[in-house]
């Protein structure tokens, strides 16, 4: 004859499902909230995606220039379409607001 099979008393099994869970939900908070996350974009996504050319060599050339060129203020601001300049980020203050 072989012994009964060995079963846990239900509260156990509800503490240890509860346990479990919050041990995930905190794994996934930790993950959320204090670890940095890694947000590599390529040229195309970060206002790049006009500039032509075959090699990367060539496409980091163009990069480079167009960053020039927007430094020095002869290029168009990189606003989305329809969006504009209302003030510089300079002329408002972190507690102030503005018309």
């Amino acid at each position: 004859m072989s012994p009964p099979p060995l079963a846990l008393p239900p509260i156990l099994c509800w503490t240890l499902l509860a346990a479990l869970t919050l041990a995930a939900a905190a794994y996934a908070a930790a993950h959320l909230f204090f670890l940095p996350m890694d947000r590599v974009r390529t040229v195309e996504q970060v206002g790049f995606a006009h500039v032509e050319g075959g090699s990367a060599r060539r496409k980091r050339m163009w990069v480079n220039r167009l960053r020039r060129w927007r430094k020095a203020g002869r290029a168009p601001p990189p606003y989305p379409n329809g969006w504009y300049a209302i003030f510089e980020s300079r002329q408002v203050w972190r507690t102030s607001w503005r018309r």
